[in-house]
């Protein structure tokens, strides 16, 4: 699959007086058109072949992104009036739609898995594969393994999740059934809908939370979370400091001995203006060897001795629990990698986890973020072994980590 399809032809009523004379695509991110950020995004996940459905204002963006060729793409365009529905600009350009493609909004901004839509949308019965958020009150339930129900009339307690685009189409389920034809003077929404009814409709939930530009509120929010930031996530044991051994843990912080070779490498990112946030295991504090008390002690004089050396370490988060708990905030669970993006407005994307822990490979993917992953064994073999998702980086020398994750910000910097 190498087609995205962008819906960009509304009013953006909502966004108003922004979008009085441009269309909400355009609407500017820290110098950048959100809808080129979007497709830097996505051409980043293996799409560079955009499909653009214009309405309102047409124009400022066929003259900024022309044939797309100035940006390492493929745009092509299908322009109707601003007063279509999107189910009507969708059918019009049926004949243009690759047999599988993704289809989104030009509004949202989310950390989406492409492969497991991809896989679930080789499902018989599937010809709508939705991206979903978790929502205390949604438009969206699972009803029969990943298969859901859609609701177009409103939010209620009893749908738990929200659709938020990023969905992948399958063109000839999708257009031989005749409620699309029926629907193309609705919103896509009843289409979704209708499909949902008769099982056709299924869903993916994305890691963390989405963006949207869709008013003046949620676009301020979006400008914060875009904004670069040279910002590292490290595990704590293992890469600041000395591990105690299987089933030990530092009690004191006489006992705290850090890894200089690692601290030599922080050093050189901080003088390059990085900043880290530690997210890290610690079971010692529900196993009753440590008080959480100790434990911010522990962390105080780390961050203090840190700071001398000028590295700035600017949050810690840490699970108490121990791995019986099943706890949602212990790695390889992403909670809380979700809690400092959320608190600092990062973008986990385009941030990297440091660690050293098949646990901290898995936490990371399943946060949606890079990960380096240092073995000091050096087992090439080990990820393969352990059935885990591949590490962006893997080593068993931090120094030899340096340049991917320079690279690796380089790349976000020019894309935010």
């Amino acid at each position: 699959m190498n087609q995205a399809v962008i819906l960009c032809g509304g009013l953006g009523t909502r966004l108003s007086p922004i979008t009085k004379n441009i269309p909400k695509p355009m609407v500017d991110i820290a110098g950048k058109p959100f809808l080129l950020i979007l497709m830097r995004q996505l051409s980043e996940l293996g799409i560079n072949k955009f499909l653009l459905l214009t309405g309102y204002r047409s124009e400022i963006i066929e003259n900024y992104f022309k044939d797309g060729s100035q940006f390492g793409l493929e745009i092509k365009y299908s322009v109707g009036p601003a007063n279509w529905t999107t189910s009507k600009r969708v059918f019009q350009a049926r004949n243009l739609f690759d047999e599988k493609f993704l289809l989104l909004y030009a509004d949202n901004f989310a950390n989406v898995d492409i492969a497991k839509l991809i896989a679930l949308s080789e499902q018989p019965d599937t010809a709508i594969v939705l991206s979903v958020s978790k929502k205390i009150s949604g438009n969206v339930k699972f009803t029969d393994g990943n298969f859901v129900r859609y609701s177009q009339q409103g939010y209620n307690s009893k749908n738990t999740f929200v659709d938020v685009g990023y969905m992948i189409v399958s063109r000839d389920k999708f257009f031989s059934n005749r409620l699309v034809q029926e629907s193309i003077h609705s919103n896509l929404s009843t289409i979704i809908e209708k499909f949902s009814e008769i099982g056709m409709v299924s869903a993916v939930q994305i890691k963390g939370e989405y963006l949207s530009i869709s008013d003046p509120e949620r676009l301020e929010i979006t400008r914060e979370f875009l904004k670069f930031k040279k910002i590292i996530l490290l595990d704590r044991d293992g890469i600041i400091n000395v591990k105690m051994g299987t089933g030990k843990y530092v009690t004191d912080y006489a006992e705290f001995i850090f890894i200089q070779d690692h601290i030599s490498v922080l050093e050189y990112l901080s003088n390059l203006g990085y900043s880290f946030i530690v997210i890290t295991n610690q079971a010692c504090i529900n196993l009753g060897k440590v008080t959480i008390e100790n434990l911010n002690l522990i962390h105080e004089s780390m961050i203090a001795e840190l700071n001398r050396k000028g590295i700035n370490i600017i949050d810690i988060y840490f699970s108490p629990d121990h791995w019986k708990n099943k706890s949602g905030t212990r790695k390889p669970n992403p909670d809380l990698f979700f809690m400092a993006s959320k608190f600092h407005s990062l973008w986990l994307e385009q941030t990297i986890y440091i660690g050293d822990e098949i646990r901290d490979v898995i936490a990371s993917k399943n946060a949606g973020c890079g990960v380096v992953f240092i073995d000091k064994q050096f087992n090439s073999h080990l990820i393969e072994e352990k059935d885990v998702p591949a590490a962006n980086k893997f080593d068993s020398n931090l120094g030899a980590c340096t340049n991917f994750i320079l690279e690796h910000y380089s790349k976000w910097e020019s894309i935010l």
